[in-house]
């Protein structure tokens, strides 16, 4: 039974990766999540840099915040805002295409495609 449980935990975590751009300071071990700068308590803050985040369609919600909060406090940063949200789809030849709903702007095969959950996501961290 811990073999079957450490198995989904390695196959939900591989279904998530992320990449990032900007600055870095020591991990911290907190992290606040919100989905608009408006939402910030007053304060200094400094925009650290953009998280990106990508997910198989199957990953639950549970698992891409998970990777959220992993990434973004590897990173040193305090909150993090989720600001854009979207499922594309990726080709070999096409790295992000904007999925549509209808077959006349695909322009191989669907079965070609694999479907992705993106996320974008702004590091901030507080100004001391």
């Amino acid at each position: 039974m811990r073999i079957l449980g450490l198995a989904l935990v390695l196959l939900l975590s591989a279904c998530v990766a992320s990449r990032y751009h900007g600055k870095s300071h020591k991990p911290t071990k907190e992290l606040a999540i919100y989905y608009s700068r408006t939402e910030l308590p007053k304060g200094n803050y400094q925009t650290m840099g953009e998280l990106d985040v990508i997910a198989d369609t199957v990953c639950s919600s549970e698992a891409i915040i998970k990777k959220i909060r992993e990434a973004a406090m590897s990173k040193g940063a305090d909150i993090a805002i989720i600001h854009w949200f979207d499922v594309s789809f990726f080709t070999e030849k096409h790295k992000h295409v904007k999925a549509c709903q209808t077959s006349h702007c695909h322009p191989e095969p669907k079965d070609k495609y694999k479907y992705k959950k993106l996320v974008k996501i702004t590091l901030i961290k507080r100004k001391k």
